[in-house]
This record gives C-alpha cells, sequence and structure tokens, in this order.
C-alpha cells in the first residue's frame, strides 16, 4: 500500500480533487480537513465521506499512517485471540478495510465507521488525551511545536480540540474553534470550554455529563486492565444526538392534555422510543435514554506503541484528569443552579 508523498503533497496544495461518490466530511472539529490549509505542511487533504456513510481518513505520514493502518488491522483481525484488543473494540470506530481511488493516485484512506451518522443532531466534541502529545520518535522541532500548543497541557493533562453543538433554540449549530480553546487556561478550560458542549439549551445537562463519565470509566478501567500498549496523542471523540435530547426535554415537560401532569410511563416510552429509533431500530427504555444517545469513542491512533509489561501512564493521567474536570462541573454548576436533570 502506498501513501502520499512530498510530490503529491505539492501536486494538491491548490485545489485537491473530491473522488467521485466523496464528500468533505461533514460536522467535523479537529483533524484534517479536506480542502483547507492543514497543519505546518499547509496540504489540503483531509477527512471525506463516502456515499454509503462512511467516513474515509488520509493515511499521511507515511510512517505514522501505516502505524495506524496496521493497528486497526490487527485489532479488527478476524483471527485475533488478544482479549486486550478484542474488549477495546467497543471503544474504536468500526474498521471497513483501506480504500483507493484513482483520482488520488498514491493515497490510501482507512474506512471507519461514522459515529455521528445514526445521530439527527450531532453534537461533537473532540479531546487529545495525555499531557505529553510527541512520542519517541520526535525531534526537537516537533516536541517544541506540540508543547506550545496549548501551555496549560501539563496542568490539565488533556485539550480540547474542537467543540459543535446544535443549538435547538435557534436550529443552528454553535462551533468553538480550537484557537480560542488553546488559550485557556486550566480553569476556563471548564468553564469556557467543556461546559459549552454539555448546555446546548444555557443549562447544565447533568445526566448526559453522568452518562459520559460512566463511558469514560469504562475506558479507564481497560487502561487498567492492559499493560501492552501505549497511545500518545489519541483522541476521544464525544458524541451526542443534540435533535433527541431536545425532544425527550420536550416530551418530559409535556402536559397530559387529560390529565393535566407529564407525560410518563407507557406513552413517555413510545414517545422517546419513536423520537429515538436512530439506535439501529431497537427499542430503548426511558431510563436509558441519556445513555443511548452518547458516544464516547477512542480515535486517533498514529502513535501507539507496544510496550513489555506496564501502564500507560500519559494516557491515564489524561483521562482520570478528564473524569474530575467532569465531576467538578456537574459540583460547580448545580451550585449556581443552572442545571438540567
Amino acid at each position: 500500500m502506498e501513501c502520499c508523498d512530498k510530490s503529491i503533497v505539492l501536486r494538491w496544495a491548490q485545489s485537491p480533487p473530491v473522488p467521485q461518490g466523496t464528500k468533505p466530511l461533514p460536522h467535523q472539529v479537529a483533524g484534517h480537513v479536506f480542502g483547507r490549509d492543514n497543519g505546518h505542511k499547509k496540504n489540503k487533504i483531509g477527512f471525506l465521506q463516502s456515499e454509503d456513510g462512511c467516513v474515509l481518513k488520509p493515511v499521511l505520514g507515511p510512517k505514522k499512517g501505516l502505524r495506524e493502518v496496521d493497528f486497526y488491522k490487527r485489532v479488527y483481525d478476524t483471527n485475533c485471540d488478544d482479549d486486550v484488543l478484542l474488549r477495546l473494540r467497543q471503544f474504536m470506530p468500526g474498521y471497513l478495510g483501506v480504500w483507493n481511488t484513482p483520482e488520488h493516485p498514491g493515497l490510501s484512506y482507512l474506512k471507519l465507521e461514522d459515529v455521528t451518522r445514526k445521530f439527527m443532531k450531532p453534537c461533537i466534541m473532540d479531546i487529545k488525551v495525555g499531557p505529553i502529545t510527541y512520542d519517541m520518535e520526535a525531534d526537537p522541532e516537533k516536541i517544541k511545536r506540540e508543547k506550545s500548543k496549548f501551555p496549560a497541557l501539563e496542568e490539565v493533562g488533556f485539550q480540547v480540540v474542537g467543540i459543535k453543538v446544535y443549538m435547538p433554540a435557534t436550529d443552528s449549530y454553535k462551533t468553538v474553534e480550537r484557537t480560542f480553546l488553546r488559550a485557556l487556561d486550566k480553569t476556563t478550560i471548564l468553564t469556557q470550554g467543556i461546559s459549552q458542549y454539555f448546555t446546548p439549551d444555557g443549562v447544565l445537562e447533568v445526566q448526559l455529563v453522568k452518562a459520559v463519565i460512566e463511558k469514560l470509566r469504562q475506558i479507564e478501567a481497560w487502561f487498567l486492565s492492559q499493560r501492552k500498549y501505549t497511545f500518545i496523542a489519541s483522541s476521544l471523540l464525544f458524541t451526542y444526538d443534540g435533535k433527541a435530547l431536545h425532544d425527550y426535554k420536550t416530551l418530559k415537560k409535556t402536559p397530559d392534555s387529560s390529565h393535566g401532569h407529564h407525560l410518563h410511563g407507557k406513552v413517555a416510552e413510545n414517545c422517546v422510543e419513536n423520537s429515538l429509533s436512530i439506535l439501529n431500530g431497537a427499542k430503548i427504555k426511558v431510563d436509558n435514554v441519556y445513555d443511548s444517545i452518547a458516544e464516547v469513542r477512542m480515535i486517533d491512533f498514529t502513535h501507539v506503541f507496544q510496550v513489555n509489561n506496564c501502564h500507560d501512564e500519559n494516557y491515564l493521567t489524561g483521562l482520570q484528569s478528564l473524569i474530575r474536570y467532569l465531576n467538578d462541573l456537574i459540583i460547580n454548576i448545580s451550585e449556581s443552579s443552572q442545571i438540567s436533570s
């Protein structure tokens, strides 16, 4: 499999063609954006979406790109009998192989599950995990560049790369760019950064935060149980359905026309099932709504390395810090009564 080389990057520097049957990936908050200058190399190669709704991630590097391809292949190998990797699958996007097109000669794409596709109005947040975002192969220039991106990273342990939230009041999206997020400090990253993702109506969605924390605890348990791999500059992709959340809250507040009280019981359950039919047609119980409309997946595996019987302390440091921040978000906002339960 070939990867992108310098000649191809220069050839496409001005206007890379959009391959037939694809389009630039919608609802993207981080990573290489197709048609836009990306990173210090300023190439315009980026994520695409295939006509069958999958994510096409360009294999760039080439060394790091091939490393990510190899990792996906190892995890999703049909003959895989490694319990560590088998348990990891639930936290990763599905892998559908490597995709090539003659319109982009010499460049391959990872074909991956789009975890936002099942949502009517996907809300997205990308968080890079760990206070160290460069690997042992990084040169001094790379290390300096990484450290300068988010000065508070060493204290915080993670960096919020991008946020996109559906605002039901205006039926529009609010985007929080990485330039704004990188300028925040260890305090404002919570109050002006993360909090925006969980407050689409101006009040904190506490149950949503709790559902996300539970999903992070499951990922934490996996990291505490494995001593084979280290993940550097890897991200967590947070998604939830802003439309389903809004519909559910509206249903809870709607009085029963004949009895004058909130919808409840079988009526509410049926309505919520219709609103949330996004999940493979499965029926959803009311008490599982917040868990059902939210996803947390691990992404970005260009810097995954095998290690010899040791925990991934860098990732765990960032992940556990993030969990503490989310718990603090509930506590801090609850004290000001700006919550939605």
